[in-house]
């Protein structure tokens, strides 16, 4: 998950979860090559996720903003291959990815995912878990 930060950039957590930082990835704007720039269209995760909001953010300096909602990373594709939307995805997926001849990359954001949890919530499996993610981790 990646918590957004809030305008001094501390995250915002609500209070009865915990986080911790595990990941910072780089997002990007993948634009297809025939992006229509008057009615801008966005393939994003249902509302409620942060790289749909970071999307619109940036979208938002242009009016009419149309969401359309994908379940993947790999439908997401499909639809800035089919050059009716763009997509916001971290740079390390569109790196795994065949992109669409002409498509267009603009960098949006630093992102930082965390490892999310209830307050006060305790298992091994979520030790092992944070174990694993801090031997992963890039920060």
């Amino acid at each position: 998950m990646s918590l957004l930060p809030d305008a001094g950039g501390h995250i915002q957590c609500p209070e009865d979860l915990e986080y911790v930082d595990v990941f910072t990835e780089r997002l990007m704007l993948l634009i297809p090559e025939t992006a229509n720039s008057h009615n801008p269209r966005l393939a994003a995760f249902p509302r409620g996720c942060s790289y749909r909001a970071r999307g619109e953010a940036l979208l938002n300096a242009q009016p009419l903003v149309e969401v359309q909602d994908v379940s993947s990373y790999h439908s997401m594709m499909a639809s800035v291959a089919s050059g009716r939307c763009s997509g916001v995805l971290p740079e390390s997926v569109a790196a795994t990815l065949t992109l669409p001849e002409g498509t267009q990359q603009q960098f949006v954001a630093e992102a930082l995912t965390q490892l999310v949890w209830r307050k006060g919530y305790h298992s091994t499996a979520l030790e092992a878990m944070k174990q694993i993610l801090a031997s992963a981790s890039n920060l």
